[in-house]
């Protein structure tokens, strides 16, 4: 038997008022595919609904990470690398997002780069917490990946935070000190 392995990556766009409004990835991320096919869903978490109003759940990134997902589990096999709004990483209105993701991958491995001009903060360090890019919404790397034929699932996952200026956090990323 062959395996066909899926390797996704990019820096999708981020919108939080997404003009891709279509059917098949709103089920795509709400659990149930136009033509019934039931997936995983971003909106609940244990089987429950988060009772809540998921806004950011339709943001383009979201909708990218949910795609390249579905496109894995759909092999069996496969990494993904993104560098997206770091928002999913801990904000309450993602933990369905989390979840799903912890479900659907072995391991995952997060950098948050954090240089959010919104939320402030310098972390540790003295000096301001800059941005990798010329925007105001902080990010964050993710690579996450599913091996084939488990029979035991454990879920690796990794956090680690950089704070600081834009060089500093260029060169440890080159460095291959934080993924």
């Amino acid at each position: 038997e062959q395996l066909a392995a899926t390797v996704v990556v990019g820096n999708p766009p981020y919108s939080g008022v997404s003009n891709n409004m279509f059917p098949w990835i709103d089920g795509l991320l709400k659990g149930q595919l136009p033509d019934g096919t039931v997936v995983s869903s971003y909106y609940h978490v244990d089987g429950q609904p988060l009772g809540e109003r998921k806004v950011w759940l339709q943001d383009d990134y979201v909708k990218f990470i949910r795609f390249g997902q579905w496109r894995i589990e759909s092999s069996g096999v496969g990494v993904l690398g993104y560098i997206t709004n770091h928002a999913y990483f801990d904000n309450p209105t993602f933990r369905g997002m989390r979840a799903s993701l912890l479900d659907a991958f072995d391991t995952l491995s997060v950098t948050d780069l954090h240089g959010s001009a919104k939320k402030g903060g310098s972390g540790d360090q003295d000096g301001p917490d800059e941005n990798v890019f010329d925007i105001e919404q902080g990010v964050g790397v993710a690579l996450l990946t599913r091996n084939a034929g488990l029979s035991d699932k454990t879920t690796l996952v990794s956090r680690s935070d950089l704070w600081g200026s834009r060089v500093a956090k260029y060169e440890s990323l080159v460095s291959g000190s934080t993924l």
